[in-house]
């Protein structure tokens, strides 16, 4: 397309005259050197435009994996079925792509669309050929291989349906419902891929990042329809954590919690993010609590034996455990060597040696930054994202030192306050409890806002004793939620408005983890100011 044509002029018409789209405009594309504009020169009558319909072309490449070098990315070969994506996000980092078809990366990208039927065909031309090593090819990374189009074209299943004669190992990024079409072509793959998926007549636990011993649940649910499977797996997760609390305050010897403090807690951001994700940061904060608990009891081992449970996350534990060296705490270390031998054990005659051993390399590469730790860095909570977020408007190497001095200033700060055995007097423990796992949260390398719930047990004793401030809860609950729904409408906004940019997209996701990460290291000053004032009177 080397000049505009009268049909991309007229797709620039204003905003109130293109509806049921997600881009309001049709920018001409950035090579292309030529532009139109529209100009209203008064002789127009003003009247809605019918909708734009869908426009599908045939892409005649001759080759469909797409390599890359990147270290920042945690694959080096994709597959994109189509260009261009239907589903029309104004967000899309991958609208500017189009601009290297000819077309807009405004109202094109999401209605002039580029099918790729021969994709199959030329992936195994691939797989053939003598020099090619097996890796996992990442597919959507680009655009959505279940965008609506799929439903006709069924691009998307003619390449599963290879890579499943393959036996090829693969990764899929979508947000279409219509994936669900494709799990019996995504179950034959995982029984060919996966050791533990292979004789169906045993029930076995396939290696991935969490313990073997935590994920029977995860599978059990999978034999459900998905819908039923996360609407359950969410009324487990939401009653049990509400009767939990409960259970927790009435144990801590104080009235039950008021109906107010729950649904404040309910309501806050790391819950919502955490039943919507079908995450499991509920137990985290049941195994806190029982921490505390036993803490606040001097029961050290029974402490100890409940911190186990944060192996679910075993990242969390190393701050707390830094903490019970550091005290020379024997009775609580020795409880969590017994919990943590426990689940090991119980690893291995679920799963085998292989399947630990696995789970144990994947540990290694998150401690890298590789793979699923680098998912959604917007939406962590700690000084890695505050780094992230800052080497867009400083030096990376400025960003990455000011992020540094952070983390060792919330080390040193932990190790010193919390240096000595633990004082158990009234509400000490929970204050203990709230700054040391607060710390943990923002030192973590991989800590998504719902990491925060395991805070919660602590926040909602100290509330309730009227020891934390009560603007704290407030910040803690409002600030981050409120700045969540404004960030979840602002694209669109900004869409309408055609103001929406990369730099843009990148500077409003960052209030998401940066207000959790602010209020979290709130709670970990106040923490450690309270604390000391406690323990350490005479040097305050």
């Amino acid at each position: 397309m080397a000049n505009p044509q009268p049909d991309q002029i007229d797709r620039q018409r204003q905003p109130r005259e293109r509806r049921g789209r997600g881009a309001a405009v049709n920018p001409v594309g950035r090579f292309e050197r030529l532009r139109a504009e529209p100009v209203d020169d008064g002789w127009e009558i003003e009247e809605d435009l019918p909708p734009l319909r869908t426009e599908v072309a045939v892409d005649r490449s001759r080759s469909v994996i797409v390599r890359n070098t990147s270290p920042d990315v945690p694959f080096d070969r994709s597959v994109n079925p189509y260009r261009g994506c239907e589903h029309g996000c104004t967000y899309c980092y991958a609208r500017p792509s189009h601009a290297q078809l000819g077309l807009s990366p405004g109202l094109d990208f999401e209605t002039r669309l580029v099918a790729k039927p021969d994709a199959p065909r030329l992936l195994e031309a691939a797989l053939r050929k003598p020099g090619y090593r097996v890796a996992p090819i990442a597919i959507g990374t680009n655009t959505d291989p279940y965008q609506p189009i799929e439903k006709t074209w069924r691009v998307m299943r003619g390449v599963l349906e290879l890579l499943a004669g393959y036996r090829h190992p693969l990764t899929i990024t979508t947000k279409g419902a219509l994936v669900t079409r494709d799990l019996d072509i995504l179950g034959q793959i995982e029984r060919s891929i996966l050791p533990a998926a292979a004789d169906p007549s045993r029930f076995a636990v396939n290696p991935m990042a969490y313990l073997p011993i935590f994920v029977p649940p995860f599978q059990l649910l999978s034999l459900l329809p998905p819908a039923a499977g996360y609407w359950i797996w969410t009324a487990v997760n939401l009653g049990a954590f509400a009767l939990y609390l409960r259970y927790f305050t009435r144990r801590m010897g104080q009235r039950p919690a008021s109906a107010r403090s729950l649904l404040l807690v309910l309501a806050s951001l790391p819950v919502f993010l955490n039943l919507f994700a079908g995450q499991v940061a509920v137990w985290l904060a049941i195994f806190t609590g029982e921490f505390l608990l036993a803490l606040s009891a001097g029961k050290l081992f029974r402490a100890g034996l409940w911190l186990g449970g944060l192996l679910l996350k075993p990242h969390l534990l190393v701050l707390i455990g830094l903490v019970l060296l550091l005290q020379r705490s024997f009775r609580a270390l020795a409880g969590l060597a017994v919990t943590a031998s426990a689940l090991l054990a119980a690893c291995l005659l679920l799963s085998g040696p292989a399947a630990v051993l696995r789970m144990l390399e994947l540990w290694l590469i998150q401690g890298t930054g590789s793979g699923y730790s680098g998912v959604w860095l917007e939406g962590q909570m700690n000084w890695r994202m505050l780094a992230f977020h800052l080497s867009a408007l400083v030096d990376a190497r400025l960003a990455t030192g000011m992020a540094v001095v952070g983390m060792l200033s919330t080390l040193v700060i932990t190790l010193y306050v919390w240096r000595r055995p633990f004082d158990l007097r009234e509400s000490s423990p929970a204050i203990a409890v709230l700054g040391i796992f607060a710390a943990s949260a923002v030192l973590a390398w991989h800590s998504h806002i719902n990491t925060a719930m395991l805070l919660i047990p602590a926040i909602l004793y100290l509330a309730q004793v009227d020891v934390l401030p009560s603007r704290a809860l407030a910040w803690w609950v409002f600030l981050p939620a409120s700045l969540f729904v404004v960030v979840t409408f602002m694209p669109q906004i900004l869409g309408q408005l055609n103001l929406f940019t990369d730099s843009a997209n990148r500077f409003i996701y960052f209030f998401i983890g940066a207000a959790e990460f602010a209020v979290t290291l709130y709670l970990f000053l106040w923490a450690a100011s309270a604390y000391s004032r406690r323990v350490y009177p005479a040097s305050m």
